[in-house]
């Protein structure tokens, strides 16, 4: 670039010259900056109001579906509790609530390991292990086994644990593990367990041992705690009270078997007392209550030969009956025990040896024993029936029952009156019932001591996954000889009783019959939560107020750029221009420039009347048309409407709107009467409104996804004014130096004359 040397010899403004010169071509440079500027700020404009108007595209996506108008609330009389919400198809009504337990999430916190002990510490250099093992791993149903050797680090087995499906780390400045499982849950929690030797004393090198939970051996099925330090029972779970109580928890298991152990002998035999008592009573009872022999045989089961048999010698006449008695062959009569009464009747015999000897010492005494013969020595029926009914039912019992022969004997003695201890049958009856009912008081005592030993042994087995007594005894003994300080908690599922029904989760959160119950804190012993459900008027009144309030904010806007006042005249100003206005001035000029930047734009014209049609259509609700104004809601129109928001819709009742709302509240009264209608309604006004602007925010060859205005003819007339510009900055910047070239060259000729004539001059003067 050349030297310029500004009017030294002619005397000439130079610059201003050059400036003059080349003003008509900065005119038109400017002209295309002054173009830029002002598409620069319409941009501006657009990308501020497609905010807006992706904002309310976005909202009324979710108001399109019915989830969005939910009609129903639910409240809580304890929020600290629990969180409740109610779906559209929750039932009305109150509802009773116990949070029985929150979901856990299994958590196993390592003992302290030695100082130094860093992420590249090998297992061989901690205390306690040598060789090689593997430690298994169970998360959510998987098992995995890992690997572990003098040489393993402390991160390779981190690595390798989160590689088995659980979350772990280690703390290097606490020296520690970190390990739980990925979900709450019970069957989300996990296992850490060597699967060998080596592999158990690798967990313990590594403090990891978590046999050692000593939550489990602290509670009860109801979740109370057993034993604090002290040995009491009520209070709040403490790791190191449990721990410091296990020995307890051995002695009192130790007791509980002593003590059943106890009454196992006594109880057997009290148990057969009880067998042989009842026996004995029920033989009684029924040689006492049996009305005929017949009836008797029935009851003790005899076949049917013995039956016919019995029932021949219940019909026997005097005469028949004699039958029954034979002689030997000695002459004597006696009573065949092995003969049936039908056989002998079909055989002859000596009548008449029988009625000589009838009256003989012999037959006497024979039926004396037999207790057969009356008061005057006769033979006598009743007797001779009663005596083989008293034989056929020692026999039937014998065969059957338990029935020992003193009771046997005994009943023969009270049947023949002979017995001095019991009066008769009744009296006898009564002492056994006093034998069984002393017998079943000392089974029950017996029982109950059992039960309630029992309970010591189960409460601690149930918590413990079902292990009996003694393995659990064998488990806690180990784990207090192996403890590594290793912390424990369980995976556990939130639990909770509504309306007496239970119900279980992973989480704590429950979907039941049209609610969300999220647990947040479990309820005391007696404590119940009410819950609530109602219709939603005010929610589904403020969700359509809140679109209304957007759709008005934005279509005022709209309506007042589209019809802004005119700025004819006013272009954006030239530094110059600036430079000869107060900052004042030039804020007041260019905001009347940007004011009106989108005045009677066609794109805005088009947004705003496919807003404004959407919003005026009506939509079918079961075979009824429905508009806005059947709700209440209605524009004022431009006579009665403030400047520019004539667009804008309220609603009647509204206390916030001063221009209706001394009008009845239409909208509310639907939504009480009929939240249906109203959902409904809305959801097709506002799809109606969705499909409208999406249809006209798809992505174009001038305009974005998403974006209602040509954004990229726009950027693509702002480069080409970029490219424009610099060429005529090229253009003015290569005149002006042509020009100063000139006036440079003009300004050489001037000085050398000037220099000659001053020589010429000097001459002549000398």
């Amino acid at each position: 670039m050349s030297i310029r040397i500004s009017g030294l010899a002619s005397g000439l403004d130079t610059e201003s010259i050059v400036q003059q010169l080349v003003s008509a071509y900065s005119v038109k440079k400017n002209s295309y900056v002054k173009a830029q500027t002002k598409l620069s700020w319409k941009q501006d404009a657009w990308k501020d109001l497609n905010k807006k108007i992706y904002s309310l595209y976005s909202k009324i996506g979710n108001l399109r579906y019915e989830s969005a108008y939910n009609t129903k609330k639910a409240t809580a009389s304890d929020s600290t509790k629990v969180k409740v919400t109610a779906s559209a198809n929750a039932v009305n009504g109150t509802q009773t609530l116990k949070i029985l337990n929150t979901a856990k999430t299994g958590y196993l916190t390592g003992g302290e390991l030695d100082a130094g002990t860093s992420a590249g510490t090998t297992l061989s250099q901690l205390t306690g292990f040598t060789g090689d093992g593997t430690v298994r791993v169970t998360s959510g149903g998987t098992t995995t086994n890992i690997a572990v050797t003098g040489d393993t680090t402390i991160a390779q087995f981190v690595s390798d644990l989160n590689d088995a499906g659980v979350k772990a780390s280690y703390d290097a400045t606490n020296r520690r593990f970190f390990i739980s499982a990925n979900d709450s849950g019970a069957a989300n929690d996990f296992t850490l367990a060597g699967a060998d030797q080596n592999g158990t004393n690798a967990l313990s090198a590594l403090k990891l041992n978590s046999s050692k939970e000593w939550s489990a051996y602290a509670r009860n099925t109801e979740g109370n705690a057993y034993y604090n330090a002290d040995g009491t029972t009520n209070g709040t779970y403490s790791e190191e009270n449990t721990k410091n109580n296990l020995t307890n928890i051995l002695a009192e298991l130790s007791q509980a078997n002593a003590n059943i152990e106890s009454v196992r002998l006594p109880l057997a035999t009290e148990q057969a007392n009880l067998t042989k008592y009842k026996s004995q009573l029920s033989y009684v009872q029924s040689y006492q209550t049996v009305a005929s022999v017949e009836e008797l045989a029935v009851q003790m089961g005899m076949t049917d030969d013995a039956i016919k048999d019995m029932r021949t010698l219940a019909q026997m006449s005097d005469s028949d009956l004699e039958k029954s008695y034979l002689v030997d062959n000695e002459g004597n009569l006696i009573y065949d025990d092995t003969r049936k009464p039908a056989e002998v009747l079909n055989e002859d015999y000596d009548h008449s040896l029988y009625q000589s000897v009838k009256g003989s010492d012999l037959l006497t005494k024979r039926e004396k024993e037999a207790g057969l013969t009356n008061a005057d020595g006769e033979l006598d029926k009743n007797a001779a029936s009663a005596y083989v009914k008293s034989r056929q039912a020692v026999t039937a019992y014998q065969e059957n029952d338990p029935v020992d022969q003193d009771t046997v004997d005994k009943v023969r003695e009270i049947y023949s009156g002979t017995d001095s201890e019991y009066a008769n049958l009744s009296e006898y009856m009564s002492a056994l019932d006093g034998l069984i009912f002393t017998s079943e008081g000392n089974i029950a005592d017996y029982n109950q001591t059992i039960a309630d030993n029992n309970r010591v042994l189960n409460k601690y087995a149930t918590v413990n996954n079902g292990e009996d007594a003694a393995a659990l005894e064998a488990r806690i003994r180990d784990s207090l000889s192996r403890d590594s300080g290793a912390v424990r908690i369980k995976g556990e599922d939130a639990e909770i009783s509504l309306n007496g029904a239970s119900f279980r989760s992973s989480t704590s959160t429950f979907q039941i019959n049209g609610l969300t119950i999220e647990a947040l804190a479990v309820t005391g012993a007696g404590e119940e939560i009410t819950i609530t459900t109602q219709n939603d008027v005010d929610g589904v009144y403020n969700k359509v107020k809140d679109f209304i309030k957007q759709y008005n904010e934005l279509i005022n806007e709209m309506t007042s750029l589209y019809g802004a006042a005119s700025a004819k005249g006013y272009e954006p100003l030239t530094t110059e221009e600036k430079d000869a206005m107060s900052d004042k001035e030039v804020e007041e000029w260019e905001k009347k420039i940007k004011d009106s930047i989108l005045r009677r734009d066609d794109t805005l014209g088009s947004v705003k009347n496919i807003m404004q049609t959407a919003m005026s259509k009506a939509y079918s609700v079961n075979g009824k048309n429905y508009s806005l104004a059947s709700f209440g809601i209605k524009t004022l129109g431009i006579l009665a409407a403030n400047e520019h928001e004539e667009n804008a819709f309220h609603i009647d009742g509204d206390p916030d709107d001063e221009s209706s709302s001394s009008s009845s509240d239409k909208l509310r009264a639907m939504i009480q009467d009929d939240p249906e209608v109203v959902t409904q309604f809305m959801k097709q006004l506002t799809t109606g409104l969705y499909d409208a602007l999406d249809a006209k925010m798809k992505s174009t060859t001038l305009s974005s996804a998403y974006t209602v205005y040509n954004d990229k003819q726009m950027k693509t007339q702002y480069n080409e004014y970029t490219t424009t510009i610099k060429k005529w900055e090229d253009k003015v910047s290569a005149m002006e130096e042509s020009y100063y070239k000139k006036f440079a060259a003009m300004e050489s000729a001037l000085t050398q004359l000037q220099s000659s004539t001053s020589a010429l001059s000097g001459l002549l003067g000398s």
